[in-house]
């Protein structure tokens, strides 16, 4: 199916646990593209994966349009940014909860 075999890479990828599974099966993956180095305190930001930068953006994208190749994901997970959701949001001065899912709206983080 494919000539170099399947090459994931994982995209908002927190702590890049759906690239330790991929890679558990066998399936070679990219390096995880995540902002933080530390997600769940979001701390120590890395540049080159910073996505809300058009630059940043479009090279992903171009990197996803290329032909297949030895280096090349193939195959990619998607994740939505789910720090406000998640009960890490509280660490880092969010306001949603399961009993107030919509939060109070006070806060960017938990809007």
């Amino acid at each position: 199916m494919f000539p170099f075999g399947i090459i994931c890479q994982e995209v908002m990828a927190g702590w890049g646990g759906w690239t330790l599974g991929m890679e558990r099966q066998g399936i070679q993956c990219l390096e995880p593209i995540e902002l933080f180095e530390d997600p769940i305190k979001q701390t120590s930001p890395r540049a080159r994966f910073d996505i809300s930068k058009p630059e940043v953006k479009a090279a992903i994208l171009e990197k996803a349009a290329a032909a297949p190749g030895p280096a090349v994901a193939n195959f990619y997970n998607i994740s939505g940014p789910c720090i406000s959701y998640s009960d890490h949001s509280l660490q880092n001065g969010g306001t949603r909860t399961w009993d107030w899912p919509e939060g109070h709206g006070t806060k960017p983080v938990g809007r």
